[in-house]
Order: structure tokens, then sequence, then C-alpha cells
């Protein structure tokens, strides 16, 4: 058995406008509307880490965390 780390980190830019903005219309007509999201942030930071344990030559179990991070906004998994 082997249990080998692994990391990864990268910085995100986004350019350009950070609005959230669709305007959309129902295929069967209708009046057309607008979908406003959260503003994206500018720069974020994004990680991945985690463990992995060769079991055999054919099996590995994982276990690791993911995640971005803004200055207004959150996500892991």
């Amino acid at each position: 058995m082997q249990l080998t780390p692994r990391l990864s980190a990268s910085m995100k830019h986004t350019y350009g406008d950070l609005s959230n903005e669709t305007r959309q219309q129902l295929v069967k007509g209708g009046k057309s509307f607008e979908v406003s999201g959260a503003e994206m942030d500018r720069d974020s930071f994004i990680l991945d880490a985690g463990l992995d344990l060769t079991l055999s030559t054919r099996n590995t179990l994982g276990v690791g965390i993911s995640g971005e991070a803004g200055s207004d906004s959150r996500s892991y998994g």
C-alpha cells in the first residue's frame, strides 16, 4: 500500500463585466424577462488537496477537498 498526497493551487482573474444578468423569453411566447445573479469576484483563489491510498495495482481510495474563495463568495466541495 502506498499513500500519495496531492495539492493544486491557483488564482483566477475575471476580465470584463462582473455582473451576472441575462434576458430570457419562453419558447411559446410571452414577455421577455431578465434574470440576475450574484456579482462575480474579480480575483479568487482555487485549492484542491487530498490523499490517495493505493490498495492494489487496480484499486485506489482517495479523499480530498476542493474550494474557491474570493472577496465576496466561497465554494467548497
